[in-house]
C-alpha cells in the first residue's frame, strides 16, 4: 500500500511539472535583471574609433583608459578615517596640457554626470579645489 501511495505522490508532483512547463513555454526562462540606473558608458559614451578596454573609464579628453594613462585625481576633502574623497575626469597628461577653463568643463561634465545621490561633495567644493590648485 505504502509503495502505491508513493508513485500516486510522484505521478502527481510531475504531472503538475508537466502543466507548469507547458503553461510557461511562451514566456522566457531567464530572469529578468533590473537594468542599473547609471553606468560610466551610458553617462560619457565614446567615440566609436577609440580603442577602449572592456571593464575600465577613461580620461574624458584623450579617452584613454586608466589601464594605459596614470589618471590625475583633484582630492576635496578628507574623511574623518583618513580618506581622500575626489575627483578625476582626466588623465595625468591632459591635465597638465589644458588650461585651467578648458579642465574645468570636464570636471563639471563628470560631477553632473554622477547621479545626485552619488555625489558626496558640492560643485562649489570642487571649484573652490580647482582654483587653489590653478593658484599653485
Amino acid at each position: 500500500m505504502r509503495k502505491v501511495v508513493c508513485w500516486i505522490v510522484a505521478i502527481i508532483i510531475g504531472c503538475t511539472f508537466i502543466l507548469l512547463a507547458l503553461s510557461c513555454k511562451d514566456k522566457p526562462l531567464k530572469a529578468e535583471w533590473p537594468q542599473p540606473l547609471w553606468t560610466w558608458d551610458s553617462a560619457f559614451p565614446a567615440r566609436k574609433d577609440t580603442d577602449k578596454t572592456p571593464g575600465y573609464s577613461w580620461c574624458l579628453y584623450c579617452e584613454r583608459t586608466w589601464d594605459k594613462v596614470k589618471g590625475h585625481n583633484t582630492y576635496i576633502k578628507e574623511e574623518s578615517d583618513g580618506i581622500g574623497i575626489g575627483i578625476g575626469p582626466l588623465c595625468e597628461q591632459c591635465y597638465v596640457q589644458l588650461p585651467q577653463d578648458k579642465r574645468i568643463f570636464y570636471y563639471k561634465k563628470l560631477y553632473y554626470g554622477w547621479p545626485e545621490r552619488a555625489r558626496s561633495f558640492t560643485w562649489e567644493e570642487v571649484e573652490s579645489v580647482l582654483n587653489k590648485e590653478n593658484k599653485e
